[in-house]
């Protein structure tokens, strides 16, 4: 508990914890003397000091307690573990706007601001971003390739089906491996219309196969993400479209790997 006056931390100290406050008021402010500014008066339910928790660098300001204030301590490993789990872009970005208000303050203050280079993870975050926004473009106009890759059924001696797989190549960098564009649209609802088109794309080689008299009639294998796994109707949806065309309901197999079933439970 602080009593009214208490300096819960100053200005220029290294950032221990973060507090949330229960009861009570705190002033934050900059500065010292006549150049004392205050830049906000906190009450019951927000936070204090979290900036310096979540960029690691020394406090920015002084906080002090208006009344008398009970805080909740939030450890800083507490708050690394759940900073660590946080969405990779979200996380950079959260990191570019407290150096943006950092250089803010030291403008404020007459000194030099901090350099404005960005760092590697904000860089790797635009990137993601920009990528996203490919794709999504890419989807939109219809230039990511399905291929089917065939599955030799070796007893038998004859093609027993395929599994599609799913190409972009990218009007700049050329064929961009799907480790790195299938794990971002996993991170955003990007899989869902990946899934889609690789759906569509499959049931359409298949048609042809039929119509073309190919027997037997191969299935097509296709693998679902947790993601997809969570969009309801996702079964009845298949099923309806095979029905609508005529084909089997085993010709499409969708494939689940244990790893995916243990993320779709802890969802």
């Amino acid at each position: 508990m602080l009593h009214a006056g208490d300096v819960l931390f100053h200005e220029g100290e290294p950032g221990r914890a973060a507090y949330l406050i229960e009861s009570g008021s705190i002033r934050i402010e900059v500065g010292n003397g006549e150049d004392k500014l205050v830049l906000a008066d906190l009450s019951a339910g927000d936070l204090v000091g979290e900036m310096a928790m979540i960029d690691d660098a020394p406090r920015t300001a002084t906080a002090t307690a208006l009344t008398d204030t009970v805080l909740l301590v939030i450890d800083r490993e507490h708050l690394a573990e759940r900073i660590s789990q946080t969405d990779t872009v979200v996380r950079a970005l959260l990191g570019g706007q407290l150096k943006r208000y950092r250089a803010m303050l030291a403008t404020m203050r007459g000194q030099q601001a901090p350099e404005s280079g960005a760092a590697l993870e904000e860089i790797v975050a635009i990137g993601k971003i920009r990528l996203e926004s490919q794709l999504r473009e890419a989807l939109n106009e219809r230039r990511l390739e399905v291929y089917l890759q065939p599955l030799y059924d070796v007893s038998k001696r004859y093609i027993a089906g395929y599994e599609a797989l799913v190409r972009w190549n990218h009007s700049q960098r050329g064929m961009i491996s799907p480790a790195e564009f299938i794990t971002l649209a996993e991170e955003t609802s990007l899989i869902v219309p990946v899934g889609e088109y690789m759906l569509e794309h499959s049931i359409a080689a298949l048609v042809k196969m039929r119509d073309s008299g190919l027997t037997p009639l191969p299935f097509v294998s296709i693998n679902v993400s947790p993601r997809q796994l969570r969009e309801a109707g996702l079964i009845e949806a298949l099923l309806a479209r095979l029905d609508r065309v005529g084909l089997p309901t085993s010709s499409v197999k969708l494939e689940i790997t244990e790893s995916q079933v243990l993320d779709v439970a802890q969802a």
